[in-house]
């Protein structure tokens, strides 16, 4: 592709707030469109230079264009956005570890915070006692969830490290990373699942520990793959645009 081009429709495209499979579309559709008025342009002349600029000149500005594209963006699809961004706290730019340790700790303490509220109210509203007992169950789920939540970020992104993307599409590469990522995921999720088991009922395992351990790890395994699978079709599509150096 044409990075000289890329480069015009990415400044179209990039502040708008969408999802990253419709803007990758977008990129796609204007790439199509901007391409084909620089091939018009070169025939005159067979000068690209020249002809990139007159294919600009024909193309438009970058400001009307994201006005227009983000007139015809549904409202929905922007107040979804702006939710995704204050829930997860993710920003361009921000690294992959800041961005998993700050998702985590919200979102532990976010259900910490629910948990609480529900607790304070059996106990003080309702005056049921035994409310109390459960709340070492409360604090262990929504600290796993939070770990939950920070490792697969950083599993995930082990993951797409797998991936490549070229004219072809998006290949699989280094099958390893993302054999390891997949087996991480599920011993941290089967891990949480015996921390809630012990909290719960100290010592209880008895003849079903394999399948307590086969079942958590195998479904995890294979849900992560489904999803890292699909992911990379989007991200690294959109990554390959996104960390374009505009002028």
């Amino acid at each position: 592709m044409n990075t000289d081009i890329m480069k015009t429709v990415e400044r179209v495209v990039r502040p708008l707030p969408c999802d990253k499979t419709h803007k990758n579309r977008m990129r796609a559709d204007l790439y199509s469109q901007l391409e084909r008025i620089f091939e018009e342009e070169l025939a005159k002349d067979n000068d690209q230079a020249a002809a990139l600029g007159r294919a600009k000149v024909r193309f438009g500005e970058p400001v009307p264009l994201q006005k227009e594209l983000r007139a015809a963006l549904p409202c929905l699809q922007q107040w979804q956005m702006a939710l995704d961004r204050w829930i997860t706290g993710q920003r361009e730019g921000m690294s992959t570890l800041r961005y998993a340790a700050g998702f985590g700790l919200r979102t532990a303490g976010v259900m910490l915070l629910f948990f609480t509220v529900m607790v304070g109210f059996g106990t003080f509203y309702l005056q049921d006692p035994i409310i109390m007992m459960v709340w070492p169950l409360f604090l262990a789920i929504a600290s796993l969830f939070g770990t939950n939540c920070f490792t697969h970020i950083i599993l995930g992104e082990l993951g797409l490290s797998a991936f490549e993307v070229d004219s072809r599409g998006v290949l699989l590469k280094k099958t390893w990373r993302l054999a390891l990522a997949a087996v991480g995921a599920g011993f941290s999720v089967t891990f949480s699942f015996f921390v809630l088991i012990k909290v719960t009922s100290a010592g209880a395992y008895g003849g079903w520990v394999l399948g307590a351990f086969v079942l958590p790890m195998v479904s995890t395994i294979v849900l992560f793959l489904i999803v890292v699978g699909l992911l990379a079709q989007v991200e690294l599509e959109d990554r390959r645009w996104s960390q374009l150096q505009l002028d």
